[in-house]
């Protein structure tokens, strides 16, 4: 899974309190998976798949 916002490109962080990828640019939030739970963002990351 690419660790690429597909927002506007921001390296997404892992947040270890709250199990979610978080970007720093926009505050875009996704699942463990990668999955986007809030956005701007709002595409999956790169290689995520739903589960």
């Amino acid at each position: 899974m690419s660790a690429v916002c597909l927002h506007l490109g921001g390296l997404v962080r892992w947040n270890s309190q709250e199990k979610t990828w978080d970007c720093p640019c926009h505050a875009s939030r996704l699942d463990c998976h990668g999955k986007v739970l809030h956005g701007p963002a709002n595409s999956n990351l790169a290689g995520a798949h739903a589960v």
